[in-house]
């Protein structure tokens, strides 16, 4: 687990993408400016699609923390 305190956390294991992202987006409606949303995963493929998404929603990826088949991403917004 990550040291990075996250003020929300969508939980979107045993979700294939695009679920993730879906579940991720809507999450971060609630979020302020500098908040941290954290976004756990199990699909291997949200690896490779995380840096695309942050881009384009403007967020800053400040972590990124695999372990045992669970990949767990902190953004800020």
């Amino acid at each position: 687990m990550s040291k990075i305190k996250a003020d929300v956390i969508v939980d979107a294991s045993g979700l294939l993408a695009p679920l993730p992202f879906l579940r991720a987006k809507k999450a971060l409606v609630r979020l302020r400016d500098g908040e941290v949303l954290g976004l756990f995963a199990t699909d291997p493929s949200v690896i490779s699609d995380i840096q695309r998404f942050t881009a384009r929603l403007g967020l800053e990826l400040i972590d990124t923390v695999e372990k045992n088949g669970s990949i767990e991403f902190y953004m800020r917004k």
